[in-house]
């Protein structure tokens, strides 16, 4: 099975909970942190809504409804205020997706990011703004429920919005001479190229491809400075000041187990890539906590080999290869604290996505298959370091 240069969008990752650390290899330097309920928001809406952003004096909400493709803005009483259908064509419309979870600007404003750039909506859905990239918009490789915008500062958002390189296709010349994000200042609407590959980052090789699917930057912010880690690749590359050009300071993380990707030769690469490249670790969420400590998830992959054979043994059930293959590829949500990892977090059966990091206070959603309700819950969790 083999996915060229097109749309390609991943469902909602989950963390299930751990009792104990499932990694191979034990650690005896790792800490423990706990979760705490604090408490639960009731939305009085009836649908399968996923928690997006919260405004930052935390009094409004904006959800998605995703099998109605639906936007939803409530208060933190969970009183409904608003229903918004923003897709598609026409005045005031992102176009046919956006990519990754819309932020709040301010308590009356959010930002949508899609392939057309960055809409800023009010609460009603009424467009303030819309900053048109200097390039066309080209995705190749989305995860839906990412976090593919962060605020930097006061007027400025750090976004991965693919197609300034686009016309250097697949190749080496690409990965050194692009950037991986982009910059938009609010004020201006100018877009600027931030963040090539760094030197310490094997997918700065120059005789090595690696695809999209390997390089997805995973970012987080705190007030100025920007954090980014690249999906494959245990580390977390800081980046502070005017050009982002050059990481601030690098941390290469301590994961037991992390099956790191192989790129392909350059005169072997043609921008294909097939099911085994989602099966290399990969690390799913970065979120700042404060004072240089993170929540990270991710995924320890599976060998190479192990893949082949499960999907040439399954290839006529997909079905039970994707069983399969998620009972071996183990996920962690672990607290680094700037220098060792937490034994993995446990949370209830029925939490479904960690939704929203503010600090010590994390947001879930629920998980819908686990527990059926006709309403949709919010929970909110305190982290608290034993």
């Amino acid at each position: 099975m083999v996915y060229r240069f097109f749309l390609f969008v991943l469902g909602l990752w989950s963390f299930c909970s751990c009792n104990e650390n499932t990694s191979s290899h034990s650690n005896p330097e790792v800490f423990c942190v706990s979760i705490e309920i604090l408490d639960s928001l009731v939305l009085d809406y009836m649908g399968q809504v996923y928690l997006q952003d919260i405004s930052p004096d935390g009094s409004r909400f904006l959800g998605y409804d995703l099998p109605m493709k639906r936007f939803i803005v409530f208060d933190d009483k969970g009183d409904l205020i608003s229903e918004l259908t923003l897709n598609g064509e026409g005045p005031g419309k992102y176009g046919d997706y956006h990519i990754g979870k819309p932020v709040f600007l301010d308590e009356e404003s959010f930002l949508v990011l899609s392939d057309k750039g960055h809409f800023m909506y009010d609460l009603e859905g009424r467009l303030i703004k819309h900053y048109g990239p200097d390039f066309h918009g080209g995705s190749r490789f989305i995860v839906s429920s990412g976090r593919n915008t962060v605020k930097i500062g006061g007027d400025k958002v750090v976004s991965w919005l693919q197609g300034r390189s686009n016309d250097l296709g697949f190749s080496i010349e690409r990965q050194i001479k692009s950037r991986q994000l982009e910059m938009l200042n609010l004020v201006t609407g100018e877009y600027e190229p931030i963040v090539p590959f760094p030197k310490e980052s094997i997918f700065s090789s120059n005789a090595y491809l690696f695809h999209d699917v390997h390089t997805r930057p995973i970012l987080a912010s705190s007030k100025e400075e920007l954090y980014v880690s690249f999906s494959s690749e245990p580390k977390v590359f800081t980046y502070s000041g005017v050009a982002f050009r050059e990481p601030k300071s690098i941390v290469s993380l301590p994961f037991e187990v992390f099956h790191q990707a192989k790129g392909v030769e350059q005169e072997m690469g043609d921008g294909a890539f097939d099911i085994t490249d989602f099966y290399y670790g990969q690390i799913r969420s970065l979120d700042y906590i404060a004072d240089n400590r993170f929540l990270i998830g991710y995924a320890e992959g599976v060998p190479l080999d192990e893949v082949k054979s499960l999907h040439e043994q399954y290839k006529d059930d997909m079905r039970k290869f994707f069983e399969a293959i998620g009972k071996m590829n183990k996920v962690h949500l672990r607290v680094w604290d700037g220098e060792q990892l937490s034994k993995d977090l446990e949370v209830p059966q029925y939490f479904g996505q960690l939704a929203k990091v503010e600090g010590e206070e994390l947001w879930y959603d629920v998980d819908f298959q686990k527990r059926e309700n006709d309403y949709t819950v919010f929970y909110k969790v305190k982290l608290i370091h034993e």
